[in-house]
């Protein structure tokens, strides 16, 4: 048997890693995204829970009166763009939540005794946010994530 140099059998293998690359990448590229949406999420997330920490505190030491601006007397406020600049709860979560979309961020604030301020009683403070991943678009449609960050305090 006469044996092939090794020039020629070098060139024919000249495009396998291309093509073993070429396969691989993009379950990389999935696998990066997928890191990259995991830190956005636990960001958002962190964000949620300082707004509603905030949101508590705000809420021990405003007056029982300005807990709820529009008469809402479930607590729940799904659009909170309308209540930035005003001394509220809502108003506080709202003018510090500069990186959520005010019209998707949803609070809802409880206590035992409905929007009345009794002391030793706790307040808890709870805001949602739709979190939708990076790469949604380009694979198809994928479920929302509801992310909920929630602070309870109490009225002293």
């Amino acid at each position: 048997m006469i044996s092939m140099p090794k020039l020629v059998r070098r060139a024919r293998e000249s495009g396998q890693s291309a093509v073993e690359f070429a396969m691989v990448l993009p379950v990389l590229l999935l696998m990066f995204l997928g890191v990259v949406d995991l830190g956005r999420g636990i960001y958002y997330y962190n964000s949620l829970s300082s707004l509603a920490r905030e949101g508590a505190r705000a809420g021990l030491v405003l007056q029982g009166s300005d807990w709820d601006v529009a008469g809402n007397k479930d607590g729940s406020y799904p659009n909170i763009t309308s209540y930035v600049g005003t001394k509220t709860i809502v108003g506080r979560i709202a003018s510090e939540a500069v990186i959520f979309d005010l019209t998707k961020t949803a609070v809802t604030i409880q206590t035992p005794m409905g929007t009345n301020r009794f002391q030793a009683l706790p307040l808890t403070v709870s805001v949602q946010y739709p979190f939708e991943l990076f790469y949604a678009n380009w694979i198809g449609p994928l479920p929302t994530i509801t992310l909920d960050a929630q602070s309870t305090m109490r009225i002293e």
